[in-house]
């Protein structure tokens, strides 16, 4: 009598990492890991985690989101379809923050004095703990009389900055908004270079592609609850556990940067062999031309100098400090804000987490290499600090474009052995996006 065949075991469901790209919102700086950002706005939706946003027995988080993104969109409608004077900013600014992120002890309050210093702040909430400033309609960024000090005009963002670090701790968080956007800001006294976290409220809530992902984000992230209770220290909330539990893994990944550098090379190599553009380089290596070692040469000398170039983007050393009331001022800012939205890698390694920016177009590596170049040459509209990194050196090779050497072009990544190009492109920081206007950003820079 033939055996009935055994069925296979079956196997246990493999639980998907959930990955979200953010088109909403962004990081700047290291004020909390992006890694975090989504595991908080991916968390699983328990009892405890409802009770810890304050909400009743019964009421679920996924619904309450859900009903506060309604509401919140039906504020921005609103708004939008307002002459967005200051009243109505006023209204939609108060609803937002009271109703929907529910800070219900939203009050305004007289300017503060610390220290001789005036700070109009506007508005506090959870017991004067949470500084909140309404700026004027899109003008989060811009200098204005009504927060100035002692002569100086200060934007409604850099005057919120410098009462948080004159605060001496008492007021950790803040958080500004002007309609268009909306920041979240901690105090860093020792801060060289801006660090917030900031959601576009018009991406948000657009009528066309609302983004429910990115706003559970922000609301998980900023609810009143995440900045603690009155009777409590400011260091004892939400947001100063993610932080330090944030720079625990930032020291535990730089320990693992050898790691992190031997992946990018294999993946880059695979990359550009696999690209069908570099058929020159696969004959070169098959034939002896080019040795394997000056190929793994000329891929450390790239993924080199993308990691000096992050490291010099996030210490803000390309660019030298420009006084905001010399008349070269504003084109100084305009030559930042094209290098930062056109050639900056932390705009590429922002993107490489975007599925929706991954294509076959390569403009993305093109302007990588006129980035190189022109750091090669110190180019002046930059106004890049004379040092190594802008500088040509007579006899050095450290800086030594790694495209010179090899025939490498367009790499669009293709990479074997199951890895996918996500990997790829968050690994090397290189890469491929969706084509932006490079000539536009090129005039801007270096015309």
């Amino acid at each position: 009598m033939a055996r009935r065949p055994t069925r296979p075991k079956a196997r246990p469901a493999r639980r998907r990492e959930a990955k979200i790209a953010f088109d909403a919102i962004v990081i700047e700086g290291a004020l909390l890991q992006p890694e975090l950002v989504t595991r908080i706005a991916t968390s699983e939706p328990t009892h405890q985690l409802a009770a810890d946003y304050g909400l009743d027995p019964g009421e679920k988080l996924r619904e309450v989101v859900q009903t506060k993104f309604t509401q919140a969109q039906s504020l921005h409608a609103r708004f939008s379809r307002s002459d967005k004077g200051p009243a109505a900013l006023k209204r939609f600014l108060s609803s937002l923050f009271a109703e929907v992120f529910e800070f219900k002890d939203l009050s305004e309050t007289a300017p503060v004095m610390l220290d001789g210093r005036n700070f109009p702040i506007g508005h506090h909430a959870v017991a004067r703990r949470v500084p909140i400033v309404f700026a004027p309609c899109e003008a989060i960024d811009k200098g204005d009389k009504a927060f100035s000090d002692a002569g100086r005009q200060r934007a409604p963002v850099q005057m919120l900055q410098e009462y948080l670090n004159a605060a001496a701790g008492a007021v950790l968080w803040g958080l500004a908004a002007d309609g268009r956007t909306l920041r979240l800001y901690r105090a860093n006294p020792a801060m060289t270079r801006p660090a917030y976290i900031e959601a576009d409220l018009a991406v948000l809530f657009d009528a066309d592609s609302p983004r429910l992902a990115d706003f559970s984000a922000l609301w998980l992230l900023i609810h009143a609850s995440r900045f603690g209770k009155a009777a409590t220290p400011p260091t004892d909330c939400s947001l100063e556990r993610w932080r330090d539990e944030g720079r625990e893994k930032g020291a535990r990944a730089r320990e693992d940067l050898r790691n992190g550098v031997e992946q990018a090379l294999k993946l880059l190599g695979q990359g550009f062999l696999a690209h069908p553009a570099n058929a020159k380089l696969r004959d070169e290596l098959a034939k002896g031309t080019l040795l394997p070692q000056s190929y793994l040469d000329a891929l450390l000398r790239l993924v080199y100098r993308l990691i000096f170039v992050c490291a010099a983007e996030d210490r803000d050393v390309l660019h030298l400090p420009q006084p905001l009331e010399t008349p070269a001022y504003e084109v100084w800012r305009a030559a930042r804000d094209a290098y930062r939205r056109g050639y900056g890698l932390a705009r590429l390694r922002e993107l490489s987490s975007k599925r929706q920016a991954h294509d076959r177009n390569i403009d993305g590596w093109e302007g990588t290499k006129i980035l190189f170049r022109e750091l090669w040459h110190g180019n002046l509209s930059w106004r890049s600090p004379p040092s190594a990194a802008c500088s040509r050196p007579a006899t050095s090779e450290t800086l030594r474009i790694a495209t010179s050497q090899i025939n490498i072009s367009m790499p669009r990544f293709s990479i074997s052995h199951g890895s996918e190009p996500t990997a790829a492109l968050n690994a090397s920081t290189g890469a491929t996006w969706k084509q932006r206007n490079w000539a536009r950003f090129t005039k801007a820079c270096w015309n």
